[in-house]
């Protein structure tokens, strides 16, 4: 992420490069803005305290006596419900009204006036209390005093209003339940006498409770004592048979006395008994029944009582509201009328100016920093640095002079002359010379980055130093070079190439010493088939016994396929990039081309860099005081001149 590259170095050279532009949008926004907000007008602001009483009568029978005695949090949601209550429109139509800003005919004008109202105002709680702050804001300090007020004055109304409503509705309510009661207790009240004299209940007993007198029965005592006699009796007489049989036949009149004797006892015990069990079982029945009537008794009764009771706390309750009614009063009174504001309290001018011209500094800040990060040219040492890993050779200047592009030794700029030697001795520092000499491409991303002119001058400041050097136009397409030394393309590789010429006519010499040439030669039809044929390795290997250095000036990686081709035979490519005008991720694939073809990429050169101070390079522009009076040491010679011998000294 660009985050990640976020350098307090990067971020002033971004600004001190675009200072106008930032100063620019800086007075723009800064005086747009401020003119913008010198035409707002004045705003008032006028408070009123409105507080919630703490207790209420206790005469009130709706639901307003359960929140005062509430918890905290039932508190809290009945004062926030009060809060949304003073901007609801009821409210809000009374002070429309009231303040008659509009007429209540126009249904249209009359919703706008209240949107306004609603607008103007702001309700807002004293923490932990039970008082509200009644803010308004309006252009007119009357206005904002009238409509603070009257909105306090217009909700207590309503809260009145609606408090006797309450009052109103609850005395109709207790009026028709106490009428449907009554009737009620009346009703059940005869239906308890009716059953009373239905079922004969005259007296309660604790063992049967509300229980009917029963009807007349046998004492179960008599009867069960008169079994124990029979029993007794027919025990004797079986024991006065069983005597009698031992002397007597059955015919014997004494024994069929007793035997007659017994089967009477016998029958009058199964008489008794049965009379016994029927008895019993009728009064069981009747036991059940006293139950139920005692129950269904109990029902009535209590029914009645219900009634009762209830009817009794309606009539109550009825007198009660009755009289609340006639004292009613709203739970809401006014602390503090609002007073007339002797101030706009917004727009604060001063804290607004100075918030204006700093946000106006941070977006020209911003506008600069944001044009920097969203731009993908590379235009530092830092950022080669930070973007590639390989090493920057040089840094080379920017001529204002277009016209001289190429001829930076040659013009008498020392600073551009030690800036080739920089990137000489660099070079040499990067990639060291072998035994056979080196062959170097110079290659750039994209069309007119200046790689011929570094390739020019590279090869210049290195013939100086005795080297046999070779500068060779591998750009078929352009043929940079023989333009720049106005040479005649009639010969040249590509001549030699397809088999026109020999190899020692192509290379040509020029004034500069220990520096030859070989220019591109006339445009063929596929350069490219040219450059990847044998020959092409053979010559290459051929020149590098004949030289010390052999530099290739070759196409832009991002156009043709040339330079790939060439990088195959090469021992070291050099990347020039023009500052500001190539992103960086174009680089970015020329760099990974070169790195496929595991090619050794042996730096980059910055070109046509502004230079500030001596930040892109080492050397400052004052150190040799005025460059275009300095004089260069060395013979320098004019391309122009190059091929008719004419030598210049400075």
């Amino acid at each position: 992420m660009w985050i990640k590259d976020l350098h307090i170095d990067r971020l002033l050279n971004a600004v001190k490069r675009r200072w106008l532009a930032g100063t620019i949008i800086f007075l723009v926004v800064g005086v747009f803005v401020t003119a913008t907000a010198w035409r707002q007008p004045d705003v008032y602001q006028a408070v009123c305290k409105i507080e919630f009483s703490a207790q209420a009568p206790e005469l009130s029978f709706d639901s307003r006596t359960f929140w005062r005695y509430s918890s905290y949090i039932l508190q809290n949601l009945h004062l926030t419900s009060q809060r949304i209550i003073m901007m609801s429109d009821p409210v809000l139509d009374r002070v429309v009204s009231r303040l008659r800003l509009a007429d209540a005919e126009s249904e249209e004008r009359f919703a706008n006036a209240r949107r306004a109202v609603a607008a103007a105002i702001q309700i807002e709680r004293v923490p932990d209390s039970s008082i509200f702050l009644i803010r308004t804001r309006h252009q007119n300090p009357q206005m904002a005093k009238d409509l603070a007020n009257t909105t306090a004055e217009a909700y207590i109304r309503y809260r009145f209003e609606k408090e006797n409503e309450s009052y109103r509705l609850s005395i109709q309510w207790l009026e028709e339940e106490i009428i449907d009661l009554k009737k009620k207790l009346e009703m059940s009240q005869r239906t308890l006498i009716d059953f009373i004299e239905r079922e004969k209940i005259t007296s309660f007993g604790n063992e049967q409770g509300a229980v009917a007198s029963l009807s007349p029965t046998q004492n179960f005592a008599e009867i069960e004592r008169l079994l124990e006699k029979l029993h007794a009796r027919k025990v004797e007489e079986e024991m006065k048979l069983v005597r009698v049989q031992d002397k007597y036949l059955p015919a014997h009149p004494e024994y069929k006395r007793l035997s007659s004797e017994i089967s009477l006892i016998k029958k009058k015990i199964q008489e008794e008994e049965n009379r016994l069990a029927g008895l019993r079982q009728g009064r069981e029945r009747e036991i059940i029944r006293a139950k139920k009537n005692e129950i269904e008794y109990s029902i009535l009764e209590r029914e009645v009582e219900v009634n009762k009771e209830i009817y009794d706390t309606l009539v109550k309750k009825y007198k009660e509201t009755d009289i609340g009614s006639a004292i009613a009063h709203a739970d809401a009174n006014i602390v503090e009328y609002a007073k007339l504001p002797t101030g706009p309290s917004y727009p604060n001018r001063q804290l607004q100016a100075v918030l204006i011209w700093l946000f106006s500094l941070i977006f020209g800040l911003g506008y600069c920093i944001a044009v920097e990060y969203l731009d993908t040219t590379l235009r530092t040492t830092q950022d080669i640095e930070t973007y590639f890993e390989a090493p920057l050779l040089s840094v080379i200047g920017k001529e204002k002079d277009s016209t001289k592009l190429g001829r930076a030794m040659l013009e008498g700029s020392r600073l551009a002359g030690e800036a080739f030697r920089f990137l000489r001795t660099n070079l040499n520092f990067s990639f060291p010379r072998g035994d056979q000499g080196r062959l170097i491409l110079v290659g750039s991303a994209d069309k007119g980055e200046g790689k011929t002119t570094i390739t020019a001058n590279l090869a210049i400041v290195t013939a100086e130093l005795g080297r046999k050097t070779l500068l060779i136009d591998g750009d078929l397409r352009a043929r940079g070079l023989s333009k720049l030394f106005h040479l005649d393309d009639a010969v040249g590789l590509t001549t030699y190439l397809v088999g026109e010429c020999s190899l020692e006519q192509t290379i040509k010499s020029t004034d500069i010493d220990n520096l030859w040439i070989i220019p591109a030669g006339s445009m063929p039809p596929q350069p490219a088939t040219l450059l990847d044929s044998d020959l092409m390795q053979q010559t290459l290997q051929s020149l590098r016994v004949q030289f010390d250095e052999i530099f290739i000036d070759a196409p832009p990686f991002g156009v043709v396929i040339d330079s790939s081709i060439i990088t195959s035979m090469v021992d070291g490519v050099i990347m020039v990039i023009e500052a500001g005008n190539v992103s960086r991720y174009l680089i970015q694939r020329a760099v990974d081309e070169i790195e496929r073809l595991k090619a050794h990429l042996c730096g980059f050169v910055l070109n046509k860099t502004s230079f500030h101070r001596g930040r892109y390079y080492p050397y400052s522009t004052n150190y040799y005081g005025d460059t275009n009076a300095a004089k260069a040491d060395g013979q320098v010679v004019d391309f122009k001149n190059a091929q008719s011998g004419k030598k210049l000294r400075r």
